[in-house]
């Protein structure tokens, strides 16, 4: 039994295929059609580039008041520098943890990484000499996740790192002139 997807996919097909053969009514309702899932595409799109941006407007703050005291940074997640938006095309995307299990989860694997890397450099200088045994394959093509995930996410520290030090730059006020500096005499 066809599923709704199946059958609308079919009258699609059937829709432009009488378009093409210069079917204007069918033409014309493709066309109404496309461009209604383009305004819900994009009506989505906006939604959730506003609550992104709600999100950075109230927890920022809070981030950067736990910066400047020097203390370990909130359990709100995501952070605030975690969001990265696309300014041409307004998409979102989070590259970090979502929830505080993510987080927890990420420092585990972390962790797991960083122990793991000897195992991944032995079996390189292995396979570097047995470049066809197929168990050193195997396992090399496991471990490559570790290397991958600590590049990626040095990436993202050195991310946060930059916008910190941006945002520290942005808030540094010029010192105010001394109203008791002596005139110099002429």
């Amino acid at each position: 039994m066809p599923t709704l997807e199946d059958l609308a996919e079919a009258l699609l097909r059937t829709m432009f295929r009488a378009a093409a053969q210069g079917d204007a009514k069918a033409g014309r309702q493709l066309l109404e059609v496309i461009a209604r899932a383009e305004s819900a595409r994009t009506e989505k799109a906006l939604g959730v580039l506003q609550s992104a941006a709600q999100h950075i407007e109230k927890y920022a703050p809070i981030f950067e008041k736990h910066e400047r005291e020097g203390l370990d940074p909130p359990d709100i997640y995501p952070h605030p520098d975690d969001f990265i938006i696309n300014g041409a095309t307004g998409e979102v995307t989070i590259d970090g943890p979502t929830t505080k299990e993510d987080a927890g989860a990420r420092k585990v694997f972390r962790q797991h990484a960083i122990e793991s890397m000897r195992r991944y450099f032995e079996v390189e200088a292995a396979l570097a000499k047995e470049p066809t045994n197929r168990a050193l394959r195997r396992e090399f093509k496991e471990l490559k996740k570790y290397p991958d995930f600590l590049k990626k996410d040095a990436e993202r520290i050195t991310r946060h790192e930059a916008q910190r030090q941006s945002r520290r730059a942005l808030d540094a006020k010029p010192p105010k002139p001394n109203k008791k500096t002596p005139r110099v005499k002429e």
